[in-house]
């Protein structure tokens, strides 16, 4: 178990009252190394999640290929079971039914399958007007942003001023980081 380093805790009524001219440079590399410190903490917390997911998907699949072992061995056996019993049948399935529930045996069936990408072309010279031409668009936005400047919360085209409301924006949060 990670111990926890000098745990800082600071309310809002004390960061108000803190002089920042009078704040001694010792105290700030304090800060400074103890911003680093948790963010070491924070990364070795992440180490250990990552670890133990690992572990619990592992010991998960190890259970879960058990039972579906299980399972097929007594669904096997329990197929057999039905096929020497007089059974309930339809087009597509026999069912036998027992007081616990019932074995339901569904018949093999053909079913079409969707073409992939590399079936439309030849699809579509037997069957034309069933292939459908779909169009994207894309911005290139990498281009097209130096083009704009926010002023005013309103976002403008640089070269003839116009205020352009089909493009928004986003203020991101003050953020403070320690390297």
């Amino acid at each position: 178990m990670i111990q926890d380093s000098w745990e800082l805790e600071v309310t809002e009524e004390e960061i108000e009252n803190i002089d920042f001219a009078q704040l001694e440079s010792w105290k700030v590399d304090k800060y400074i190394e103890l911003v680093k410190e948790n963010n070491e903490t924070i990364k070795k917390y992440e180490e250990i999640l990552e670890k133990r997911k690992a572990e619990l998907d592992f010991h998960f699949k190890t259970k879960e290929e058990k039972l579906l072992k299980t399972n097929h061995f007594l669904l096997t056996t329990l197929n057999t079971y039905a096929k020497t019993q007089k059974m309930q049948k339809a087009k597509t399935q026999s069912k036998y039914t027992s007081l616990a529930g019932d074995i339901v045996i569904k018949q093999p069936q053909d079913k079409l399958v969707k073409p992939t990408t590399k079936d439309i072309e030849a699809i579509e010279k037997l069957y034309p007007e069933f292939v459908e031409k779909v169009e994207t668009k894309k911005i290139n936005w990498k281009d097209l942003k130096p083009k704009f400047v926010i002023q005013a919360g309103t976002v403008y085209d640089q070269e003839t001023g116009e205020a352009i409301e089909a493009i928004k924006y986003e203020t991101t949060e003050e953020t403070t980081e320690v390297k």
